[in-house]
């Protein structure tokens, strides 16, 4: 901590004014009455201020002084000389010239135009003058734009305090309400010696950038001395930047209610951490030598830990009670009521994935009203984690020395997160990604006592009264998502009888980088029949276009899954939906993508197969071709076609050709059931050529 002063160095001048609030608008010259008439005692006149709001092209304002509204002069002295006024705006015109001590004093203002609708506004005038036996000064806020932890005293210099004379001061916070170094409402500090001295401001606890004195002086108007101040100031500690704790900032605790006809309210606010946003700053300093307390989320667990602070306050006039520590500490607090988000018993509150069924009730992706969002494409629930379980107030009674946790007939719980059997009774308090730090949002119910805590005064659209918010800057790791879902056309001719298939893909992607470690794949008919669920160990990049084929099948097993063989069958002639899900290397599930819709054929296309003899056939032989296929539906067609060879092509169930080039040659057939279904297979024949005899003649006798 660094402790700063700031000082004001002057002469001892105590100005008064008076002033007529004016709007002339018309040519001629006004003549003022006695400003100083309702003025006790002598007075020293300083200044004369003006201010013009028009003074167009053409016209001219200029102003005049007397002491008995007969003789006039300018600022100067010069008699019955005008002072001329230049410009629109506030203006001064120095009258300590003139020297002019007595209670009475008249001004004359001429307006003058050379267009006949235009003439120079006046809005206000003020005389500015020394009250020879009194004055009053008030500073202006002496801390503004500095970063404050604690105002320490109030530091003067006085050259001379005459005897016969009083001088005494007073402070204030914002300008309007006064009090003494004690905290006195509308008490003095007299100031009796001179030199440099200081008085103790600590026991004020102002720790805000705020701070204003009024200072007053007396004197014996027949001695000739007033007392001479040379310099003020202000001392304060500048706060030191922290990080103690990573949650931290305010929650407001309780709204006002009736009960028994009597107002009641909750805590007010809570403190997350020593280290933190107060008044007037927009950096956390640390308040930590004061007390020393915190909350913290765990990094790798996510757990909760720790103490907040209820110190209590004021709303509507009702004081709200201190309930003291908000503890995180399960060895303090003990199991919580229900819905135990620890149940190893290492914690009572955590950080997890949102639950839908409590902060999307409609299931249309968006954080509901009740959990801090809008329900609106302004707050997917995949921005945010979600705040699970209790946190309870204890304390040390005074007197005794253990730790009580509620009392009064309260147990003390405030519960974070609450799933009703009446979907608009739901309430959670949530944590935003997208916020830098990320700030808490939503609500938890602290029952009759506290009622309604709000972490983030977005809840209430009240940030223009009260910008206050809890928040942390731990780094979460965000769940992967999925995109580009691709459904291809389905493959019916396959190599396996009565079997077809289709590929599902989708894009994985992980804003931290982190790799894909699983994925989870559904499959089900569009009257919710489910035929695949099926979650299968993989590793691939960010970015990367995962696959997985599905068999078509007349007969699907009753298994979910059939991973390693393959994932899953569905059958033929169904309108079916499908779905992905993936976690990253860290454990965190992405949402579920949409579902995608497709549909199956009506039956199996025809599976298609042949053989023939011989197996390797000469140019010029008859090889016999033999049909092997099965049809599902329907009589079917056959057709073949054989290049090379004699004939082409032929339409019956088994057929007969001669090639009539060597080397290989390619057997189709293609098979159509009634509906018109087809596949067809093409296989290549090894045809051998004709041999080639050559007559070796005799080998003539020797």
């Amino acid at each position: 901590m660094t402790k700063k002063i700031i000082f004001l160095t002057f002469f001892c001048l105590f100005l008064g004014y008076s002033s007529s609030v004016l709007a002339v608008e018309r040519e001629g010259t006004l003549t003022s009455t006695n400003l100083l008439e309702n003025i006790p005692g002598r007075v020293f006149i300083d200044s004369f201020w003006v201010n013009v709001s028009s003074l167009p092209s053409y016209t001219r304002l200029q102003v005049q002084f007397s002491k008995d509204g007969v003789n006039w002069v300018d600022s100067s002295g010069n008699s019955n000389s005008w002072e001329v006024i230049p410009q629109t705006g506030g203006y001064y015109i120095n009258l300590s010239r003139l020297k002019w001590t007595e209670n009475s004093f008249y001004y004359r203002m001429r307006f003058e135009t050379d267009w006949h609708d235009l003439t120079p506004v006046v809005d206000e005038v003020r005389l500015y003058y020394v009250d020879l036996y009194r004055g009053v000064l008030i500073s202006k806020n002496l801390l503004e734009g500095k970063a404050v932890d604690s105002i320490q005293s109030f530091y003067y210099n006085a050259v001379s305090i005459p005897s016969g004379s009083l001088l005494r001061v007073q402070f204030s916070q914002d300008g309007t309400n006064w009090v003494n170094s004690s905290g006195t409402p509308n008490g003095w500090d007299v100031l009796t010696y001179t030199g440099g001295k200081e008085i103790d401001l600590r026991g004020l606890n102002w720790t805000t950038p705020y701070f204003y004195y009024k200072m007053e002086f007396y004197f014996n108007p027949q001695r000739s001395a007033a007392p001479v101040l040379e310099e003020v100031g202000v001392k304060y500690i500048e706060p030191t930047p922290c990080d103690d704790h990573n949650v931290f900032g305010w929650a407001w605790g309780g709204m006002p209610y009736f009960e028994g006809g009597e107002l009641k309210a909750g805590s007010g606010w809570i403190g997350f951490s020593c280290c933190n946003y107060y008044s007037g700053l927009s950096q956390r300093i640390s308040r930590c030598y004061l007390v020393n307390y915190g909350v913290d989320i765990n990094p790798s667990t996510f757990k909760f830990s720790g103490r907040a602070w209820s110190g209590g306050g004021e709303e509507e006039g009702s004081p709200k009670p201190v309930l003291g520590w908000l503890s995180f500490e399960r060895t303090e607090t003990g199991a919580p009521p229900s819905d135990d988000s620890c149940p190893d018993g290492t914690c009572i509150a955590k950080v997890g994935e949102i639950n839908p069924s409590i902060c999307d009730k409609n299931n249309n992706g968006y954080l509901d009203i009740q959990c801090g969002g809008k329900d609106n494409s302004t707050t997917p629930i995949s921005n945010y984690k979600q705040v699970f379980g209790w946190a309870r107030f204890c304390g040390i009674p005074q007197g005794q020395s253990s730790v009580v946790c509620g009392g009064g007939g309260w147990d003390g719980w405030i519960k974070f997160s609450h799933r009703s059997s009446n979907p608009n009774s739901n309430f959670g308090t949530v944590i935003d990604l997208t916020t830098n730090p990320k700030q808490f949002r939503g609500w938890a119910w602290g029952g009759d006592v506290v009622g309604w805590v709000s972490f983030n005064c977005s809840n209430q659209n009240s940030c223009s009264n009260s910008n206050y918010f809890v928040a942390t800057d731990i780094t979460f790791n965000q769940p992967p998502y999925v995109s580009n879902l691709i459904t291809s056309d389905p493959n019916y001719c396959t190599e396996l009888s009565g079997i077809g298939q289709i590929n599902l893909s989708w894009r994985y992607n992980d804003n931290d980088g982190d790799p894909q470690s699983q994925y989870q794949i559904q499959v089900q008919s569009s009257g919710g029949t489910m035929y695949v669920d099926c979650t299968i160990d993989a590793t691939v990049a960010t970015g990367t276009q995962e696959s997985v084929a599905i068999r078509i099948s007349q007969s699907p097993t009753s298994q979910l899954c059939d991973y390693p063989n393959y994932i899953g069958d569905v059958p033929y002639n169904t309108s079916l939906q499908w779905r992905v899900r993936v976690k990253d290397n860290k454990g965190a599930w992405s949402d579920w993508s949409s579902w995608v819709s497709f549909s199956t054929a009506h039956h199996p296309y025809p599976y298609v197969d042949f053989s023939w003899t011989p197996q390797r056939p000469v140019v010029g032989e008859a090889v016999q071709f033999t049909n092997l296929s099965q049809v599902f539906f329907g009589s079917p067609s056959y057709l073949w076609t054989f290049t090379n060879a004699t004939p082409s092509s032929a339409t019956t169930q088994n057929a007969t050709t001669t090639f009539t080039n060597g080397g290989d040659q390619n057997a189709t057939l293609r098979v159509t059931d009634s509906m018109g279904y087809y596949c067809e297979k093409t296989k290549a024949i090894n045809v051998r050529r004709q041999p080639f005899y050559f007559p070796i003649p005799p080998v003539p006798p020797q």
